[in-house]
């Protein structure tokens, strides 16, 4: 008979008391003796005997079962990450990325396109603005998670609210879809960076912490709706220009505003993970006018690998000393354009540590 049956139906039993002094019926009676003063020494015997059942049922079956005076108390959160840490497990996943997805996207010069799920008639609809004034988009393109929408010159790939079934739709699951299903998106070169930086920072953060603070995403070039930088693609990132005319490769010069020359003695340095460009001089218009790329390392021949969507990875070597391609990149030359992890951001985002 179980344990428990057994000491209850002891406890309700009639002859749990015994008549004192042999009397009757209407006499005052005392406890059993298993109730007399004793009682609370008896029922730590009894719980000691249950604790040493649970352990002896633990060893025969190989399995954990909580006593009778344990609580099941949930598992400590995680320690909080150091600066390094975030930074480093940003890098590992950009490059875990870029050596697992070949060469990424295909090229579209309109900077997002769904190919093959154009709307048969746009959709022009509101939606409120920045300042919360209404404004007027078009719905150009839809398919489960995502939409290409005109707003006057910008075009963007905003996630849907709910997909086609009616359910609520998750930034990763929408934001997971466009890396397990790339053949049906196209980019220019620089929404593959911001993609690249939300994908580190919801393997570094975790989904649910992901989803809680990146909203209905937007993705356009190198725009980044969650802070006032809005055209860093999330990543910290700084850039040197140049006069025009100080920059020759190959007999071609830079005009005014492109990027500087790449020079270590400025403090620029190659770093594994770090988003660079690739700058054509003299274009600033066309769609071959740079490359963005990440750093993957270093080669023991001192060439360079660098990953650029579109193309996949890409050797480089460069001229002694003055950071333009002789192979890889042929007339480009390394810009002073360089974007890192964004560790302040990825510790606000993560609540599970925090």
């Amino acid at each position: 008979m179980p344990i428990g049956t057994h000491y209850s139906t002891s406890l309700n039993r009639q002859d749990r008391y015994t008549p004192a002094n042999n009397a009757d019926a209407n006499s005052v009676y005392t406890h059993h003796p298993l109730f007399n003063n004793n009682f609370a020494m008896n029922l730590g015997i009894f719980e000691n005997l249950l604790t040493l059942l649970y352990t002896l049922m633990q060893q025969l079956s190989g399995q954990t079962f909580n006593s009778p005076q344990q609580q099941n108390l949930p598992p400590p959160a995680p320690p909080p990450l150091s600066d390094v840490q975030y930074d480093q497990q940003f890098r590992d996943s950009m490059l875990q990325t870029v050596n697992t997805i070949g060469d990424g996207w295909k090229f579209s010069d309109k900077l997002v396109e769904l190919p093959n799920n154009a709307l048969a008639s746009p959709e022009t609809r509101q939606y409120r603005d920045g300042a919360s004034n209404l404004q007027q988009e078009t719905v150009l393109e839809r398919n489960n998670y995502w939409e290409v929408v005109q707003r006057g010159n910008n075009r963007l790939l905003i996630m849907r609210e709910t997909d086609n079934a009616g359910h609520p739709v998750k930034a990763s699951t929408a934001l997971q879809d466009i890396f397990t299903h790339r053949e049906n998106y196209q980019f220019d070169c620089a929404t593959p960076m911001r993609l690249l930086n939300l994908k580190a920072t919801m393997d570094t953060v975790g989904a649910d912490d992901f989803d809680r603070h990146s909203g209905r995403l937007q993705l356009s070039s190198w725009y980044d709706q969650h802070d006032n930088s809005t055209f860093d693609g999330g990543f910290i990132s700084t850039v040197r220009t140049a006069e025009a005319g100080t920059i020759n490769i190959n007999g071609k010069t830079n005009v005014g505003g492109e990027t500087a020359l790449f020079d270590p003695a400025q403090g620029d340095k190659l770093t594994q993970g770090n988003v660079y460009y690739f700058d054509s001089p003299g274009d600033n218009t066309s769609e071959l006018q740079g490359w963005n790329a990440v750093y993957i390392g270093a080669s023991d021949n001192g060439s360079h690998r660098f990953w650029s969507s579109g193309i996949g990875q890409v050797t480089v070597t460069f001229a002694n000393d003055t950071w333009a391609t002789t192979s890889g990149f042929d007339d480009y030359y390394l810009g002073a354009a360089i974007s890192a992890p964004n560790t302040d951001r990825l510790r606000n985002w993560d609540n599970t540590r925090g």
